[in-house]
């Protein structure tokens, strides 16, 4: 099998792992010359950007990709802890960790269950369709639950994520962008219901949200921008997850009888994450493993071969249930480590739990034919047969 193109290509090459290994071994940081960026794939240096406060998320003259400056969209981008650094993103951040701390699990568990009884129809005979609505539907529906939106409203929240999160692509069309304005409106406006307007929803984590936020000295446009995030952040991210975890399933030499689904999910992660690669833009020169990074420059963390790193994991080659202290870069590190972790760990061990039934319905031959969707940094497989 050809090795991908570049790390870019690599998110989506049917086994993209050996190639991130001799890069890990022989490149772990170096200039890409063809691509126009660094590449980083070895966890020193991985953890050396990730923790420099001059490796920033953006171009610090460009707070919002062009293709969105003055949109409707733009306003949030800015307020989205995700896509900010400095002053704000360390309040914006300690917001969001504290009202994602305040999530019940029992609750959290009783919204899966509920979406699940609400998106599953008992007894379905097609497999491709019960893979989407668990990739992409049940979590927009469990994060719109969670955040107080009405049962009847979530279903039309779940429909507008897609295009909102289409429209924040890299180099997303105007007609994209467009959609998404549109789409975010109308997100906003159930979220901003449900922080006005007590809810029969069991959690309300924008009423939460926009309560810790104010204790930050941030508005309530900063926190329902933070919410739209949750339902960004889960869209692909979860979609990936749970895909490659049936993947992992379906390759399973035995049954799925007795699986630690939290355990699962965690190897999951670890071997085939949904997020390959992160970005981050240099804001001052820094040395970093010997190398003069400039103002400017932009780096690609690999964080999946960092996952295979055997200094961080024995055996990373191995998909093995049981591991001693399985280490993580899937979620970032440092600042912008992702504090929905829980959360995303607890919807996919649901999903893959129920899908554990249909592990025979793949054959080895349309597992091995998968294709992945073409995005430059996430995992997620389609299923077409």
């Amino acid at each position: 099998m050809r090795d991908p193109q570049d790390p870019i290509a690599a998110a989506t090459h049917p086994d993209p792992y050996p190639y991130y290994r001799r890069l890990r071994e022989t490149q772990p940081l170096y200039f890409d010359r063809d691509c126009g960026f660094w590449v980083a794939s070895g966890v020193p240096a991985i953890r050396a950007v990730l923790e420099s406060a001059h490796c920033h998320i953006r171009p610090p003259a460009q707070p919002v990709p062009p293709n969105l400056a003055g949109t409707g969209i733009a306003p949030v981008f800015t307020s989205l802890v995700r896509m900010t650094d400095g002053d704000f993103h360390r309040r914006m951040k300690a917001a969001v960790v504290a009202g994602l701390a305040q999530v019940d699990g029992v609750v959290l568990q009783a919204i899966i269950d509920e979406g699940l009884a609400a998106l599953v129809p008992a007894g379905t005979a097609d497999l491709r369709m019960l893979l989407a609505d668990l990739q992409y539907r049940l979590p927009a529906f469990v994060i719109a639950r969670l955040l107080g939106i009405e049962a009847g409203d979530c279903h039309n929240a779940a429909t507008r994520v897609a295009p909102f999160v289409a429209a924040m692509a890299a180099g997303a069309s105007g007609e994209r962008v467009e959609q998404g304005c549109q789409a975010a409106q109308m997100l906003l406006a159930m979220l901003t219901k449900a922080g006005e307007t007590p809810t029969s929803a069991p959690a309300n984590l924008t009423i939460t949200l926009l309560r810790q936020a104010r204790e930050q000295g941030l508005g309530p446009q900063d926190a329902l921008a933070n919410c739209l995030g949750f339902l960004m952040q889960t869209f692909d991210a979860t979609a990936g997850l749970i895909g490659n975890g049936f993947l992992a399933l379906a390759r399973l030499p035995c049954g799925s009888g007795g699986l630690d689904w939290e355990d699962f999910v965690d190897e999951v992660l670890r071997y085939d994450p949904p997020v390959q690669n992160t970005r981050r833009i240099i804001a001052q020169d820094i040395m970093i493993d010997g190398h003069v990074l400039k103002a400017g420059d932009a780096v690609v963390l690999v964080l999946a071969a960092a996952n295979r790193d055997p200094s961080l994991n024995p055996d990373p080659d191995m998909f093995r249930l049981i591991r001693v202290d399985r280490r993580l870069m899937t979620f970032g590190h440092g600042r912008h480590l992702c504090p929905g972790q829980a959360i995303a760990r607890r919807l996919a061990a649901a999903a893959l739990r129920l899908l554990s039934a249909y592990r025979d319905r793949l054959s080895l031959s349309s597992v091995e034919a998968v294709k992945y969707r073409p995005l430059p940094n996430a995992r997620i497989p389609e299923f077409t047969a």
